[in-house]
């Protein structure tokens, strides 16, 4: 699954932070490094849930801004004085050309109506094998499980009228 963040606008945060930043949420100028780095965590996940999770992927106002390669630990604890322990993920951030980060970026997250949580899961994008009568000679990306992932967005592409492949993602 992939581990889905919404973030807010950037904001300060608190003197005390746990992670010792001095910001979190979206910022359009920095670079995808920074916005990992500081939203990567104080987040309310449950381990077991976690565990063994691949990627993680931040969202703001909707879409993906930047995906995550979760590494084999996947988080770290965050220790917040008189507050229940949290969790910090640990990853690499992905960039163009990686089969996961060009499957997800820019895609559309969905949240249930009213919901305040941030986090959402969804599922994740798989590699498959290309036939060797594959004329683009391309990675495909297909979503784990049936139909459209929810959570996943997707458009139409000239490239999916004709293959029936729309945004990398076989659906």
């Amino acid at each position: 699954m992939v581990i889905n963040i919404r973030l807010g606008n950037r904001t300060t945060a608190q003197t005390d932070d746990p992670l010792g930043r001095s910001w979190y949420g979206y910022d359009p100028a920095v670079t995808p490094e920074q916005l990992w780095s500081n939203n990567r965590g104080d987040w309310n996940l449950d381990a077991n849930r976690i565990d063994g999770q691949h990627w993680a992927a931040l969202n703001y106002q909707g879409q993906i801004v930047l995906v995550v390669e979760l590494g084999s630990t996947g988080f770290e604890w965050v220790t917040i004085p008189s507050k229940r322990p949290k969790k910090a993920l640990i990853g690499r951030v992905l960039t163009k050309g990686d089969p996961a980060h060009d499957a997800l970026i820019g895609t559309h997250i969905e949240y249930p109506p009213g919901s305040r949580n941030p986090i959402l899961y969804g599922d994740d994008p798989e590699i498959v094998e290309v036939s060797p009568n594959d004329a683009l000679g391309e990675l495909t990306l297909q979503a784990a499980g049936s139909g459209n992932p929810k959570g996943f967005g997707h458009e139409e592409s000239p490239r999916s009228r004709d293959t029936g492949v729309e945004h990398g993602l076989l659906l």
